[in-house]
């Protein structure tokens, strides 16, 4: 068992009534989440508490992409920590918080392929313009792409300047988010204007 998969276990604490329900459109498992349909809703936490979530500090590309996407599509109250490299599995493991994009954690680079990806996965996500925001996010943050598409040197440049404007983790974060929501926006009118064509 990986680390980050101990740590999904003792933070939703799986005993009754929460291993196997369907709660709010997800159903619990002993191994991740995973969403009974596209958009069917939000988990919010045993008790109604909020997920922790916590990366590395100085976030640029994937640890600003992925809490977007966590907020937009698994908790809308999620609570991220950012934290120095060597704090992050002692610090997630003291609050019982869901490691991502750091070495070794299931929600982590793997094959080539980034963080987002892999919560994409993870949670099933199936929207066609989430999986080309995948690819851009990719190509911006993996210095081997395997996709090349051109957006992604914009992405890239727009974090590494957002980067540079001596802000907080958390204030990239709540600046950057609308970057995503546009970008998200234009996937989805990207893919309808090549399904016209």
């Amino acid at each position: 068992m990986q680390f980050s998969e101990r740590i999904w276990n003792d933070h939703l604490e799986f005993s009754p009534p929460y291993e196997g329900e369907i709660k709010r459109g997800w159903r619990f498992s002993t191994s991740l989440l995973s969403p009974l349909s596209q958009g069917g809703g939000f988990w919010t936490g045993p008790s109604g508490g909020k997920m922790k979530w916590i990366t590395r500090e100085k976030v640029k590309v994937d640890r600003v992409a992925c809490p977007w996407l966590i907020r937009r599509f698994i908790d809308r109250e999620a609570e991220f920590l950012f934290v120095p490299a060597e704090q992050v599995l002692s610090i997630a493991e003291h609050e019982r918080a869901i490691p991502y994009d750091f070495p070794g954690v299931t929600l982590g680079h793997h094959n080539g392929k980034c963080s987002f990806e892999a919560i994409v996965s993870e949670y099933r996500i199936d929207d066609p313009a989430i999986e080309l925001l995948s690819k851009i996010v990719h190509g911006a943050d993996v210095s081997h792409d395997l996709y090349g598409l051109p957006e992604a040197a914009g992405l890239k440049a727009i974090a590494v300047g957002f980067s540079l404007l001596n802000f907080t983790d958390h204030q990239i974060l709540e600046k950057e988010s609308v970057v995503y929501d546009a970008l998200y926006e234009y996937c989805k009118w990207k893919l309808n204007r090549e399904e016209k064509s």
